[in-house]
Parts: structure tokens; C-alpha cells; sequence
């Protein structure tokens, strides 16, 4: 697939605001967010193994409500994403 990623997520959520965060380690993590809602989504870099076992794990651990909601894995090209709830709070480092 020949589209980037900021345009990949323009025209999944359109009529949304996108903005790619810092940080993240090897994965590309961006804000999306409209009138009705904030979320994060999270773009694999090298390996979207690691991306399909968060989505796994969140998925199972969800009815414990002590993670963020995961509500999609979707792929751009070889590259898995996840959206999950954007939930505000303080920077650990």
C-alpha cells in the first residue's frame, strides 16, 4: 500500500483531528478526535506481531475495566493499528 499513514487515518475518520504524538517506541501513535469522542491509535513499526497480542490482551481483559477500551484492529498494508480509549492523565517519566 502506497498511502502514509497520517492519510491513511484522514480518510478513515474523516472530519476528524489527527495528531501524531511523541513517543511510543517503535510504534507510531497518534490522537484522534472529533466533537464525540478522543481516541489513541496506535501504528505498528516493525513488527505488528507485538500490535495483534496488546489488541489480544486488552480484548481479554476488558471486562475487568482496569485497561483502556480497545475498539478496533485494522492493518495499513502489512502494518497492524490498533484504536483504543484515550484516557487523560500525567506522564510516568
Amino acid at each position: 500500500m502506497n498511502i502514509s499513514i497520517p492519510e491513511f487515518l484522514k480518510t478513515k475518520y474523516n472530519e476528524s483531528n489527527i495528531c501524531h504524538m511523541t513517543g511510543g517506541g517503535t510504534n507510531e501513535l497518534y490522537l484522534v478526535s472529533n466533537e464525540s469522542m478522543t481516541r489513541l491509535v496506535k501504528i505498528a513499526g516493525l513488527n505488528s506481531d507485538d500490535i495483534v497480542n496488546e489488541y489480544n490482551t486488552l480484548q481479554l481483559l476488558s471486562e475487568m475495566s482496569v485497561v483502556p477500551k480497545v475498539y478496533e484492529l485494522f492493518y495499513i498494508g502489512e502494518r497492524a493499528g490498533i484504536e483504543i480509549e484515550f484516557i487523560k492523565g500525567k506522564s510516568m517519566t
